[in-house]
């Protein structure tokens, strides 16, 4: 009885955290078409006086004498990505400011970008997507892939009971790349050689991971 217990509320949890995830990955046009057409106010009105805040904080604007033209608002979305783009009133001259912001919820975004455009400068929704996307795989590749490469290469051997050697030569190749990346800065060639040195060090830890967890669990069972 306790196993089916276990295995309904298993069950249960992966499934939220299934809905979870589709409700945090759903594209704006979710909330788009929830509104019935009238997105474009509603978000606008939602989110305005946050948005002027942040230009004012971020700036270091006066509050006092500023005012937001509504009628001058551009809203803009594409997967779960929104742009907004309004004038303002300051001290008798009009300004322009552009968000973009990030879906994370229902009904809710992040809004991680503040510019002031000058000139009539117009923002693409489009490349700014672009250049976050770049970012998100550079992150991965750097960061998140050399991690579970490590770990996995570690996990194949993890009932070879000298594991820790191969822990030991992935340090050790870690340390040789260090050394020859430094070496090659030095000489001049481009600071983002680097990288390879953290990707080594991240490799590294991946492994040492597993074999802290492997080692963490045959004393458990012992």
């Amino acid at each position: 009885m306790k196993k089916i217990f276990a295995g309904v509320a298993a069950g249960i949890t992966l499934l939220a955290v299934i809905i979870a995830l589709c409700i945090h990955l759903a594209p704006v046009s979710y909330d788009a078409g929830a509104c019935g057409g009238g997105f474009d106010t509603w978000i606008f009105d939602k989110y305005k006086d946050d948005l002027l805040q942040k230009y004012i904080t971020e700036y270091k604007a006066d509050l006092n004498g500023i005012e937001i033209i509504e009628e001058s608002k551009e809203i803009d979305y594409k997967g779960r990505y929104i742009s907004i783009r309004f004038d303002i009133k300051d001290s008798d001259k009009e300004q322009t400011l552009y968000f973009v912001g990030k879906r994370v919820w229902i009904e809710t975004y992040k809004w991680d970008l503040c510019q002031f455009l000058y000139d009539g400068e117009v923002k693409n929704l489009s490349e700014y997507i672009a250049s976050a996307n770049t970012i998100i795989q550079t992150n991965f590749t750097v960061w998140i892939l050399p991690l579970l490469i490590g770990m996995l290469i570690r996990w194949l051997f993890v009932k070879w009971k000298k594991g820790y050697v191969l822990s030991c030569v992935f340090a050790l190749i870690s340390v040789v790349v260090w050394i020859w990346t430094e070496n090659a800065v030095n000489d001049g060639v481009d600071g983002t050689i680097m990288l390879l040195a953290w990707m080594s060090t991240i490799f590294t830890v991946g492994s040492l991971i597993v074999g802290g967890i492997s080692l963490l669990i045959k004393k458990l069972k012992a």
